[in-house]
């Protein structure tokens, strides 16, 4: 399992107090980034964006999780990016984002995957534990045992 997340939570895609004017500008720039590394389309930016207004991809919980309604992307892959201070998503205030793309090919697998992340971030102490996460490795050692147990 730490593997497979470590190739959908890559080094790269990784951003620690990254703060945008706001949730559209945020989208654009991780999307143009997932397309310049051949992970995804050009037309992913519009489909994110196209699912966003069909609802905020934001809880109250402090996270957002923008995403395509398509399983489409090159190759699957999770960007995150992990602020100190929330910044305005739709009606809620968040501090984690969590743009997902997912390939046809590991669309079962993902699922798997996407339920148990969803499932963690939708507790309060696991999403205050990844805020406190410094960097890329504390970041996925937290997330792989918090998806472990």
């Amino acid at each position: 399992m730490e593997g497979y997340l470590k190739s959908l939570f890559g080094s790269t895609l990784f951003k620690r107090n990254y703060y945008l004017k706001d949730e559209h500008l945020m989208i654009k720039n991780l999307t143009n980034e997932v397309i310049a590394l051949k992970y995804a389309n050009p037309e992913f930016y519009e489909e994110v964006e196209q699912r966003e207004k069909m609802s905020p991809t934001s809880f109250n919980n402090l996270v957002a999780v923008p995403h395509s309604l398509k399983h489409n992307a090159y190759k699957s892959f999770i960007s995150m990016v992990i602020n100190e201070k929330p910044m305005k998503w739709g009606n809620q205030y968040v501090n984690i984002i969590v743009l997902i793309g997912i390939s046809e090919t590991d669309r079962s697998t993902f699922r798997d995957v996407f339920d148990i992340l969803i499932e963690v971030l939708s507790e309060p102490k696991n999403v205050q534990k990844l805020i406190n996460c410094n960097d890329y490795d504390e970041f996925l050692a937290t997330i792989t045992n918090m998806i472990e147990i």
